[in-house]
């Protein structure tokens, strides 16, 4: 292990800073203590300035790694302190300001101010530091003058390289997309082969094994096959899970489960979960990448291969692993296992210059070409290494100066033995400057495979003050710093994009390791066995337990210098795990060093009192707990920056003290349902960069006027309970024209019209609304106005993509929608006055999605021609009549509780693949006018249609139908004989007068499924039998069913007109008495 110069650099730069503006001078500390902190001053530039050169030296010398070690110790506790000070000034209500500028020789009286908390009684006067902190100072002087007397034995010298502060942004600052994996086309199409192909097997899916060591690029190449565009609409089901050396079957589950958006509770029981799946995954064809599996236990597999067996013929399973024997034991036949070599040089030297210069090639840098040569040589031809080193050249990428003092680092003589690091990586490593080292090396909190977003990183890189620097003054401006600081990383590939989930990233194996070497033991990951916990660690992850005790956390009652306390969670995963009452109200309150505190998705009920105690914290994460309230004591965080309640749902109410938290950036509290009001002075949290929810109150509570300091307010923002707003004024005031950060707005009435509305109030309360023209998200809910400003629609609001307008029931027209220029989406909901005059007038050139929904007034035309429509959603809108609608782009068309006319009035829709209506009157059969365009349609839904007697008229070409799917049309008597021979998919369910299927069914060679349920009347099967393919039968409540088809019995591979049967549920067929005699 080595240890970071990165975080004992950043930390003196924080302590001289803070020295140097003469805040200390502002307390009250004796002669001894001022001294003291003199010699602080006088010690610390000498020592930071020979980091970088004992950052190196450490590697081949054990004493400079143990004197880097002590002062790593020395710069937390100096931190500690000085924190612990003003924290202790701040809590009082001071403003650290003198009251004489002039006279900075003795102690100063300090004054209060009006941001004191509320109920705090502060008396003017000296602040006086306690004689513990006071001797404390003096023991660090004592432990800075030994330090300084050892490094001049270490012959350190002073460097000036890599070590100062960024100040600029990188020429790159996102990573370079993988549109492609270099010198593994082959390889690739190799693999999409096997992929498409339906293999000649008894066995519903097989395994496919992509071996090779470390940094190969295995995932890399896995990642592209699945995300490729040939595989579109070939596997119903999708999932990638990353294993690593811990097989967990039962995690595995989990994982692919959520992937396949089923709700999981960490509580459900394993044998339950693993059912679930296998029910999922029933005559699914499936792809799954299992990532990083190291597992040779051929009965830790065995336990999850029987829960695949289900799944549909032709189903592929995507192994990486460094290990062939692994592959072996999944059941990976030698022939469609996929070995990586090392990648040629060619193919290298392209990598790294796409992903140094941004180019394909070294045609127009020819000066730098033989430098990348070596480079690649020196890089052992690993694809890894060369995008790590080009993140390094992209900061200059033109300089062959700089180049050449890449290529000839002593670092690559540095072996990978030392650590198991790679050499390209550790040189990477060095390379950075000393802030975004450290923020790095706090990454070793994570596990290998676990997935986070920028926003939760940054947020705790912030909590850690990894974050100061001079030019970020202020919490906001940090906020800034530290998103550059991430994409600067991402940039130079120490992050890179999860396979899941763009939104979240990930680190390589081989760069947690480098984490983990360079943040030594202050960075650890508490597994259930462990015993003991390094006295050096700072900084605790743990994945949660699903009863976690007090014995399980016992190693830490000694741990008075622990910052960061951090459970992690599966993605998408809150939990309702168990956390022992005594970890939660006795153990933190000891640990007065903690600025990470993370309870999240365990099931506590109360937060106690003590976590005031806590003064230096900075983030506080209680989302998905059970918790009501808060105590009082958060109102006395100073240094709070992040307090997460997400998802609390028993949460009523915030502590009034909040407000004073000057600090705050995010307060999330998206999903606290029973929270219904905000504590009067919320806009005195004028950093607020997250505040999802604005809820004004009655009188004497928060009033809409106070949104105007929220000014940096960033994403989403709901502003509810607008009914209370008594004084249209108050919404002037609010001046939301001028947040410019907000993506997304909400405004929300009461949902009650019964009582009295102040209609002509409420037009001029939404007129002052008006957003900033930034806003790409807009919703209106339950306006009681009658009429909506014309602003709406006007040019102010042109990068508008999605509206909504929902439940404002005295509308009963709209401005000009289709004025705004990029409108994607728009979803008009329960207007119940809305007759559609002119409201549908312009272009909507860009409207790919339109929702109509319980207008039961509305009459008015539609646009005639809707160019980009893509989505088409009516329903129970039973006055809306013929009105002809070109939509050359529609993919999805849904009609419930409507007139047929308007079914009619669909033209041109040959592009339209799922068609689904429901309750449609007067509907006897789909007309010809709609079903001579259906050449692209895949699935047909019709359900309580009471007047439908037959399916389409002569004529129709729904020659790409796979799905099939009719339901309580009790007049249907009869399918065509002719279904398109596409079909895969027949569900029949509650046609009460159908009695048999067509004589064709037999030459459906597609159908795969039959399901007939609850027809009254069935009674027989065409006599030329079943299709030969079919794989599942299923019969349900077919009361005067008496035989089932000949044939059904003789089941083989499809040849001898033999079935190919799979599946077969019978269910309550009464007059059913044996199955057919077949041999």
């Amino acid at each position: 292990m080595e240890v970071g110069a990165a975080l004992v650099s950043v930390t003196f730069e924080w302590v001289i800073n803070k020295l140097e503006s003469k805040t200390i001078e502002w307390f009250e500390l004796g002669k001894e203590a001022r001294d003291a902190l003199e010699n602080w001053k006088k010690l610390l530039p000498s020592i930071r300035d020979v980091l970088e050169d004992a950052e190196t030296k450490q590697l081949t010398n054990n004493a400079v790694k143990k004197w880097l070690s002590e002062l790593r110790d020395i710069a937390y506790d100096m931190e500690d302190i000085l924190h612990g000070v003003e924290a202790d000034a701040r809590r009082m209500g001071l403003n650290l300001k003198p009251c004489d500028q002039a006279n900075t020789s003795r102690a100063i009286k300090l004054i209060p101010t009006a941001s004191c908390f509320t109920g705090c009684s502060c008396i003017p006067g000296d602040f006086k530091v306690d004689r513990e902190t006071i001797s404390k100072i003096k023991g660090i002087t004592d432990r800075l003058k030994d330090i300084k007397a050892r490094k001049e034995t270490l012959d350190l010298k002073i460097e000036h390289g890599t070590n100062g502060v960024v100040t600029t942004q990188r020429n790159f600052t996102t990573e370079v997309p993988e549109s492609r994996v270099y010198g593994r086309e082959k390889d690739k199409d190799a693999i999409l082969q096997m992929l498409l192909k339906d293999e000649d097997s008894t066995k519903s899916f097989s395994v496919i094994p992509i071996v090779g060591m470390g940094g190969l690029g295995k995932t890399t190449l896995a990642r592209l096959v699945y995300n490729d565009e040939k595989l579109k609409g070939v596997f119903q089901k999708k999932a990638w899970v990353y294993v690593s050396d811990k097989f967990d079957v039962l995690g595995i589950t989990k994982s692919i489960l959520r992937q396949m958006n089923e709700e999981v509770s960490d509580s459900e029981d394993p044998g339950k979960l693993q059912l679930k799946l296998k029910e999922l995954l029933t005559g699914q064809k499936f792809l799954l990448v299992l990532d990083d599996v190291w597992n040779r236990d051929y009965l830790r597999w065995e336990g999850l291969e029987r829960l695949f067996t289900s799944g549909g013929h032709g189903s592929k399973i995507i192994v990486t692993t460094r290990n062939e024997f692994v592959g072996n034991i999944m059941g990976g036949d030698e022939s469609r296992v996929c070995r990586l070599d090392l990648l040629p040089e060619n193919e290298c030297l392209s990598l790294l210059a796409r992903h140094a210069l941004e180019t394909e090639n070294f045609n127009s840098h020819g000066h730098l070409k033989g430098i990348g040569e070596e480079i690649v040589k020196q890089c052992g031809r690993l694809p890894l290494a060369v995008k790590t080193i080009a993140g390094l050249l992209r900061e200059d990428h033109s300089n062959p100066d700089k180049w050449m003092q890449v290529l000839k680092s002593d670092l690559w003589k540095v072996s990978e033995g030392q650590g198991g690091i790679l050499p390209a990586l550790r040189l990477s490593y060095h390379h950075l400057p000393f802030q975004l080292k450290a923020c790095f090396a706090y990454c070793a909190i994570f596990q290998k495979g676990y997935e986070f977003e920028e926003g939760d990183l940054v947020s705790l890189w912030m909590g850690q003050g990894l974050l100061r620097q001079q030019q970020a003054e202020g919490v906001k401006q940090m906020k800034s710093l530290g998103r550059q600081y991430y994409l600067d990383l991402l940039s130079r590939s120490f992050f890179q994009r999860s396979s899941n989930n763009k939104s979240r990233f990930v680190m390589h194996d081989h760069m947690v390791d480098l984490a983990r070497c360079v943040a030594s033991e202050t960075c650890y990951h508490l597994s259930m066995s462990d015993c003991r916990i390094p006295e050096v660690t700072r900084h605790l992850s743990f994945f949660c337990g699903k009863y976690d005790t007090y014995q399980r956390f016992k190693v830490m009652d000694k741990m008075k210098s622990l910052r960061t306390f951090l459970p992690l969670f599966p993605v998408g995963s809150y939990g309702s795990n168990y956390l022992s009452y005594r970890v939660v109200h006795d153990l933190f309150s000891k640990m007065r060093c903690l600025r990470v505190l993370s309870f999240r998705g365990y099931g506590i009920k109360k937060v106690p009192d003590s976590i005031g105690d806590l003064k230096l914290l900075c983030y506080v994460n209680l989302s998905g707990t059970q918790i009501q309230s808060l105590p009082d004591s958060v109102g006395f965080l100073v240094y709070l920056q992040t307090l997460i309640l997400s998802y609390c749902q028993k949460l009523t109410q915030l502590p009034k003290g909040i407000v004073n938290l000057a600090d705050l950036l995010h307060l999330d509290i998206t999903g606290t349902w029973s929270l219904k009001e905000l504590p009067s002075g919320i806009g005195q949290l004028t950093n607020l960069l997250t505040l999802p929810k604005f809820i004004i109150g009655n009188d004497g509570g928060l009033r809409l006027g106070e949104l105007k300091n929220l000014k940096h307010l960033q994403g989403k923002l709901l502003i509810s309970d607008l009914h209370n707003v008594s004084n249209f004024q108050d919404a002037n005031e609010a001046s939301l024209y001028k947040i410019e950060g907000l993506d997304e707005l909400v405004l929300q009435w009461s949902d009650d019209f019964q009582t009295s509305r102040n209609g002509s109030n409420e037009d001029k309360v939404l007129s002052q609304l008006k957003p900033h023209y930034n806003l790409r998200r807009f919703t209106i809910v339950f306006f009681g106005g009658l009429k909506f400003p014309s602003w709406i629609s006007d040019s102010s609001l042109s990068k508008l993509e999605y509206l909504e307008l929902r439940g404002c029931q005295n509308i009963t027209s709209l401005p000009s929608l289709g004025q705004l220029p990029l409108l994607k989406e728009l979803i008009i909901k329960g207007m119940s006055e809305f007759n559609g005059d002119n409201s549908f007038s312009g272009s909507f050139s860009s409207l790919e999605e339109l929702t109509l929904e319980d207008c039961p007034k509305l009459i008015g035309k539609l646009p005639g021609h809707l160019p980009s429509l893509k989505s088409l959603v009516i329903q129970r809108c039973p006055q809306l009549s013929y009105s002809p609608l070109s939509l050359p782009s529609l993919g999805v068309l849904e009609i419930t509780d409507c007139n047929e006319a308007i079914l009619r009035s669909m033209m041109n829709v040959t592009c339209l693949t799922s068609l689904q209506i429901e309750r449609i009157s007067k509907l006897t059969c789909l007309p010809k006018s709609i079903t001579q365009f259906l050449t692209a349609v895949e699935t047909v839904d019709i359900e309580e249609c009471d007047e439908l007697t037959c399916l389409w008229e002569d004529g129709a070409s729904l020659v790409s139908l796979k799905c099939l799917r009719i339901q309580k049309c009790p007049l249907l008597v009869s399918l065509p004989d002719l279904l398109p021979s596409s079909l895969e998919i027949l569900s029949l369910e509650k046609c009460d007068n159908l009695d048999c299927l067509p004589n064709g069914l037999h030459g459906l060679t597609c159908l795969k499924e039959l399901s007939i349920g609850k027809c009254k009347k069935f009674v027989r099967f065409p006599v030329t039998g079943l299709p030969l393919h079919l794989k599942k039968l299923q019969l349900e409540d077919l009361v005067v069913l008496e035989s089932l088809p000949d044939g059904l019995m003789k089941i083989g591979d499809g040849g001898n007109n033999m079935l190919q049967l799979e599946e077969l549920v019978i269910k309550g067929c009464e007059q059913l008495k044996s199955f057919p005699r077949d041999n």
